[in-house]
């Protein structure tokens, strides 16, 4: 009688050794791989290629061809700097979202006054003026192009033969293999097992860090770009990964829907209730993300702001402790070893330019301490509540009216003693109003200073 157990073909061993080789190893199984270009992908993953085009990551490097000026899917890169043609230059680092610096024919980063063009002013600011044309090489493409290979690991050779360059590349941008490795052996044959599925925030590390020893680095006042991986490793949310609030293949400006309900944070801090009720759109991440960061320019009316929002999430309401290192490099931790971001910066994103002119720094910071248990109790204070669309400035010719949130207007002349409510006039033509039960704080515009009405 013959065995019934019969021994496999070796083919099939060959099959099972293969596949635990993918599990055990699968970094050696994927770099052996070749790499096919973000267009091998959309076939079979059409809908999230369309996300992921439309998205910054394929734009950190765009190539000039035949003259012509690289295209975007939502912003414009007009011209070169002064005294340079589109003919003088092989790419273009960025011009997607915030800025865009040049490559030369020689492929060196073209240095000097006037040669970084940022998209939000649309002008031109200097760029490395310390660094004479033609001697700054791009060495930025691990993190801007896919597959990079520095010149001592590629057996000496540079993208296009360009002596700026510092290694060559497989494809420009931050493309699908960048996060997926090489594709070569899944697009031949599908599998899970031939492919990088990569969900931790260890993988947007690699790219969204500037600090080997994870420190928040800083300069002239903000935090520096694309350092979202220290911030959150020195924020009390370091245990989050980035895909818990970001979808990696969508854009987070544009109006694209990379950022996730804004209201996620309610999951965990249910017993937090919404600061400042009065304001339209205000979201946890309003004031806990600010914009502390810079890119490209800064923002807001007085220039306060930077263009990029933080991901520390801690905000320090201590106005004598320093946000930054005495050199001005790294942002100082607190007794928790969380990033100090500033109130400021929270502050200002409503209170910009004649609001915060007459606010103090420390009602900034008084109001900050009690934001979430005074104006979290607003509810509380029955039917008869009238809450105004906005706190601040109402707008008016001569009457004090103010705008209610079902879109009529109360004359708090008549009104305001019966809801609590204290009229001010902090300058002529505009009026403004609180409520002493849960906001106690006026404005005397002849003191210029905050009263305590309960005092």
């Amino acid at each position: 009688m013959k065995d019934s157990h019969k021994r496999p073909p070796f083919r099939q061993y060959f099959l099972i050794a293969g596949i635990i080789s993918c599990i055990l190893f699968p970094g050696a199984q994927l770099l052996a791989q070749d790499y096919v270009g973000h267009d091998a992908c959309k076939t079979c993953h059409g809908p999230i290629y369309d996300h992921y085009i439309q998205s910054g990551h394929p734009y950190k490097l765009n190539k000039v061809e035949n003259g012509m000026a690289p295209t975007y899917p939502w912003s414009v890169v007009p011209n070169t700097p002064d005294g340079w043609t589109w003919n003088d230059v092989t790419y273009v680092i960025g011009g997607y979202g915030w800025k865009a610096r040049f490559i030369d024919l020689n492929g060196f980063i073209i240095t000097g006054e006037n040669v970084q063009y940022n998209l939000l002013t649309e002008g031109w600011v200097n760029y490395s003026t310390s660094s004479p044309l033609g001697t700054k090489p791009y060495n930025c493409g691990k993190c801007h192009t896919t597959g990079w290979s520095l010149f001592e690991d590629n057996g000496g050779m540079r993208q296009d033969d360009l002596p700026g360059m510092s290694g060559t590349f497989a494809e420009q941008g931050i493309t699908c293999e960048a996060c997926h490795g090489p594709g070569s052996d899944h697009v031949a044959a599908p599998t899970k097992l031939n492919i990088v599925v990569d969900t931790s925030k260890e993988l947007c590390g690699n790219c969204h860090t500037r600090d080997a020893e994870r420190r928040v680095a800083a300069s002239s006042g903000f935090i520096k770009h694309h350092e979202q991986y220290d911030e959150l490793f020195n924020s009390p949310h370091r245990w989050m990964d980035c895909g818990q609030c970001h979808d990696p293949h969508k854009g987070v400006i544009y109006g694209l829907g990379g950022l996730k309900n804004p209201d996620n944070c309610y999951t965990c801090h249910s017993d937090k209730k919404m600061a400042l009720p009065v304001k339209d759109n205000i979201h946890c991440t309003s004031c806990h993300m600010p914009l502390a960061s810079k890119s490209a320019t800064t923002t807001g009316i007085d220039g306060l702001l930077g263009d990029i929002h933080t991901h520390a999430f801690r905000l320090n309401v201590d106005p004598d402790e320093e946000m930054y290192t005495p050199d001005g490099k790294f942002v100082r931790l607190d007794a928790d070893g969380h990033a100090i971001v500033k109130v400021d910066f929270a502050c200002i994103d409503c209170h910009d330019g004649v609001t915060a002119s007459w606010m103090s720094d420390s009602s900034f910071y008084d109001n900050a301490r009690i934001i979430h248990d005074r104006w979290g109790n607003a509810d509380d204070l029955g039917e008869d509540w009238k809450m105004s669309a906005w706190l601040g400035y109402v707008q008016t010719e001569h009457e004090p009216w103010v705008n209610l949130e079902d879109g009529s207007w109360l004359y708090i002349d008549e009104k305001g003693s019966e809801l609590g409510m204290f009229v001010f006039d902090p300058h002529e033509g505009a009026w403004s109003w609180t409520n002493r039960r849960i906001f106690p704080w006026v404005y005397n515009v002849d003191s210029q200073q905050w009263i305590n009405t309960d005092i």
